[in-house]
């Protein structure tokens, strides 16, 4: 007898810091993020990708990459809460907030990252990583 349980995984909470690209991860069941270097410095910037499949979309709405890079030796910090589809990023400069519940018309708030302790809006995993990435190296 062979049994099969078809089913979709979701995507967990997950964050992190870094200075190199990091490898795409999972936001949901057709959504990933990940940090690319892109010429011609080879700046990092994150990006996320979603696939299309079976979906009605605009093709332009199939990626979003960041505007902001990381320039080469800096810190960025991620954070992904998968229960209100928002990602956070941090760099040196800003702290933004994307807010993915409705692909179609995604919502971002950038601030400078002066002050973030103020901001009552951080989740506090990422909170906990800004001053890494506000450190001098």
């Amino acid at each position: 007898m062979l049994l099969i349980v078809s089913g979709s995984a979701l995507a967990e909470d997950f964050s992190g810091i870094g200075s190199t690209p990091l490898s795409a991860r999972a936001m949901g069941d057709r959504v990933t993020f990940s940090v690319v270097a892109l010429p011609p410095d080879n700046s990092l910037y994150w990006r996320i990708v979603r696939d299309r499949t079976g979906d009605k979309l605009d093709p332009d709405m199939r990626t979003i990459t960041s505007g902001e890079a990381v320039k080469a030796g800096e810190r960025y910090a991620y954070y992904w809460d998968s229960a209100q589809s928002i990602l956070w990023f941090a760099t040196r400069r800003s702290l933004m907030k994307l807010d993915l519940t409705d692909w179609k018309s995604t919502h971002c708030l950038y601030r400078g990252t002066a002050g973030y302790e103020s901001f009552e809006d951080l989740p506090d995993q990422f909170r906990r990583e800004i001053p890494k990435v506000l450190e001098k190296e």
